[in-house]
């Protein structure tokens, strides 16, 4: 941006199916800036390199902006580059190798938009090309006719020819800064023209813009503001299109709790408040009971009256951590011959030696933060489902019912590294990255056997008025 007084500037991503089965991803931005030189294209992606190296340069840096992103095209497989004309603007572009798409589709909002879209015919009125081209494209992909114009001249004459072709535009995007202040000018005169006047308005501004009763009475039903979300243009168009019924019918319905969570009973140990609601939010859409414990101390106690299915145990908190109330909880679990409760460990720190710490701890999972749900439900259903009823049968006494981490945890495919590339390089890079094929294998690392603990890590008093919360 910094480069570019004038003009635009414009990212576009496109992707290339692979006969491998992967997909090859292409990023472009583009400026209309100052542009570089050729003799200085050849080292701009070294290090601390500069295309201006004079000491009354307008723009500063530290150099490394182009260095580090080479080295992460690097890792995905892909090659960096730049076009540059001088005076006129550049274009850097990367590819980047993607594996298959995993997780859920979700492609039911997108049928149901097109169902109540597709075949719509849509004029964008924008005096920007590029602007125009955005719009364009995000209609197609709803399945939605569109013609753009630059100005109101251009808007007059193609409502006039489609609807003496008869084939007229059911719906008007209108920029609101056509040149010379013509956005609302144009609004009225096309409301005021009788040819027109049952075409509904969209209006689009860089500034926000309320809807007020003038501007309905102008045509306008809706106000976008610029740049629009895809989401925000899709239900504005369908409000017009369809009325308020089509926007609900578009929205994704919520999806059933689990038939593995129904009946579970899920202890979330944490000692931040905000982190809670979220855990308890997340646990309750996929139809676990949850009970919550603000410190290890807490947990130690409740996890003795109460037969949780699992803990989800943060690391960090006060009066007692994680790692020595998972201690304590197994060391009653042996004195009692009491059964197993999976210990889930949940922590930011995802540093070489955690994981290790946690099982040796007595945990049997681990899952960093943020949490994405998939994840969670994934490691639940692994620890309180079907696997659970099956994988450990003949583990024991205290963990029949329960998988060993030995046997549930899986080897997870083999890893790739970049152990060639560089940080910093003394050779100049050329203007196209290679890409790298280095590669070794890694493994899951296998889970040491707890110690126990030399005593009672917790404190032996509980606090005033405490009792146990159900949340679920």
């Amino acid at each position: 941006m910094k480069f570019t007084s004038r003009g635009s500037v414009a990212i576009r991503a496109t992707s290339t199916p692979e006969p491998d089965g992967t997909t090859l991803l292409r990023v472009e931005v583009r400026d209309t800036g100052v542009g570089i030189p050729e003799q200085q294209r050849l080292h701009i992606f070294q290090p601390f390199a500069q295309a201006d190296t004079s000491t009354t340069r307008r723009f500063g840096g530290t150099g490394l902006g182009l260095a580090i992103s080479a080295e992460i095209v690097e890792a995905f497989h892909g090659e960096i580059g730049v076009e540059s004309s001088l005076g006129r603007g550049s274009t850097f572009w990367f590819t980047a190798r993607l594996g298959p798409a995993t997780g859920a589709r979700r492609d039911a909002r997108l049928r149901r938009t097109r169902e109540h879209l597709g075949g719509t015919k849509v004029l964008v009125v924008d005096p920007d090309v590029q602007n125009r081209l955005i719009l364009r494209e995000q209609l197609g992909w709803w399945h939605v006719t569109s013609f753009g114009v630059p100005d109101a001249d251009g808007a007059r004459a193609s409502l006039a020819a489609a609807r003496e072709a008869g084939d007229p535009y059911d719906v008007v995007l209108l920029d609101h800064g056509l040149p010379d202040g013509e956005g609302l000018a144009t609004a009225r005169s096309l409301h005021l023209d009788p040819r027109f006047v049952h075409v509904p308005l969209l209006l689009l501004s860089s500034a926000y813009v309320p809807l007020t009763d003038d501007l309905r009475r102008v045509g306008i039903t809706a106000c976008l503001t610029k740049p629009v979300q895809a989401a925000q243009l899709r239900d504005a168009l369908v409000r017009t299109v369809v009325g308020e019924e089509g926007v609900r019918a578009v929205e994704p319905r919520p999806e059933e709790p689990s038939e593995v969570a129904r009946g579970k009973l899920v202890l979330v140990v944490e000692d931040n408040p905000v982190n809670q609601v979220v855990a308890r939010g997340l646990l309750s859409s996929m139809g676990y009971d949850v009970d919550t414990a603000d410190d290890g101390a807490e947990a130690v106690e409740l996890t003795a009256v109460t037969p949780y299915d699992a803990v989800l145990m943060d690391l960090q908190m006060p009066r007692l951590d994680g790692y020595a109330a998972t201690r304590a909880i197994r060391e009653r679990e042996a004195s009692t011959g009491a059964r197993r409760t999976p210990v889930l460990a949940m922590t930011a720190a995802a540093i070489a030696g955690e994981r290790e710490k946690c099982l040796a701890a007595g945990m049997d999972d681990f899952i960093t933060k943020p949490v994405a749900p998939a994840t969670l439900a994934s490691a639940l259903r692994r620890w309180t489902g079907d696997e659970a009823a099956t994988s450990g049968a003949d583990t024991g006494s205290g963990t029949a019912g329960r998988p060993t981490r030995a046997t549930v945890r899986p080897t997870p495919p083999t890893a790739t590294s970049t152990s060639s590339v560089s940080s910093c390089s003394a050779t100049s890079r050329p203007t196209t990255r290679p890409t790298s094929t280095a590669s070794s294998a890694g493994s899951w690392p296998a889970a040491p056997t707890p110690s126990p603990a030399s005593g009672p890590p917790w404190p032996t008093t509980t606090r005033p008025g405490w009792r146990p919360r159900r949340t679920g």
